[in-house]
């Protein structure tokens, strides 16, 4: 008798975030929308594909975050307990944190660089053949404004607007990324991931992004705009190959774990407008 088994069970993606976060914003979602679309069905397995290697890419960026976040909470809290008034002041300056920190930038920069592939399953590698988020984002740019072809020419500059207006935080980490991976200043201060106590004010001290934002802090902003980045550009790119009378919305994000992006005929976009308030888009930001 044969022992062998008769199917084989096999686990693709993993979630961990919180709802799930990325599997129904980035990975379910935005693969549901390409049902309302002209791909092929080899188009949307690779677009699947693709998706499930930016989502992976996005909970490398959200572990790193979260375990940062532990080591320093445990850290704040052993600084906390320890005596005021002793003769040594035990400043921690964190290896883990540090290594976290840069984990969380490289993984960063990586789920960009996936990101950038998506295009090819929608458009053609003939039309797209962008390697990297180069330049923080210029290069994509570029590329949306000069090389995509004339039939998606306006959705291409919408999703252009739609990254310039991130420019501000990416420039500031990936030249972050870019010092601590490359030593572009010569050299980094490590001692800057100190959790201590202040001794001027008594206060525990963390890891600062700026005078008035933690790293922490800063880590959970950039989390969030990455994931809206993805999700737009993505959403963005699958309207180019949108079927005939369908429509692309962006609502409001009333769930954080539900993406706002919302595909339907045009009759019942009308329909949505008139209750709701939304406003279909050609790509650009509202």
């Amino acid at each position: 008798m044969d022992a062998s088994p008769r199917f084989e069970r096999r686990t693709l993606f993993q979630d961990p975030t919180p709802g799930g976060l990325v599997n129904n914003r980035i990975v379910r979602q935005l693969f549901e929308l390409s049902e309302r679309t002209t791909l092929s069905e080899p188009e949307r397995q690779h677009l699947l594909r693709l998706l499930m290697l930016v989502g992976k890419k996005l909970i490398a960026v959200w572990q790193h975050m979260q375990r940062y976040k532990a080591i320093q909470a445990e850290l704040v809290a052993r600084v906390s307990a320890a005596p005021q008034d002793g003769p040594i002041r035990d400043v921690h300056v964190s290896q883990d944190l540090l290594l976290e920190f840069d984990g969380f930038l490289v993984q960063l920069k990586s789920a960009l660089d996936y990101l950038v592939h998506v295009p090819v399953a929608i458009i053609g590698r003939k039309s797209w053949s962008l390697g990297s988020f180069g330049d923080k984002g210029e290069r994509v740019i570029q590329a949306l404004r000069n090389n995509v072809p004339a039939e998606h020419r306006s959705a291409a500059e919408g999703i252009a607007d739609r990254i310039a207006s991130h420019a501000p935080w990416l420039k500031d980490v990936i030249e972050a990324r870019d010092r601590m991976n490359h030593l572009l200043d010569g050299d980094i201060r490590f001692e800057d991931f100190s959790v201590f106590r202040d001794a001027a004010t008594g206060a525990v001290r963390v890891p600062m992004w700026s005078d008035k934002q933690t790293a922490a802090e800063c880590m959970e902003v950039v989390w969030g705009n990455l994931l809206r980045l993805v999700e737009d550009f993505v959403a963005l790119f699958i309207g180019m190959r949108k079927q005939p009378r369908t429509v692309f919305f962006h609502g409001e994000v009333t769930d954080p774990a539900r993406s706002p992006w919302i595909a339907m005929s045009q009759e019942d976009a009308e329909r949505f407008l008139a209750s709701r308030g939304f406003s279909p888009t050609d790509g650009r930001p509202p």
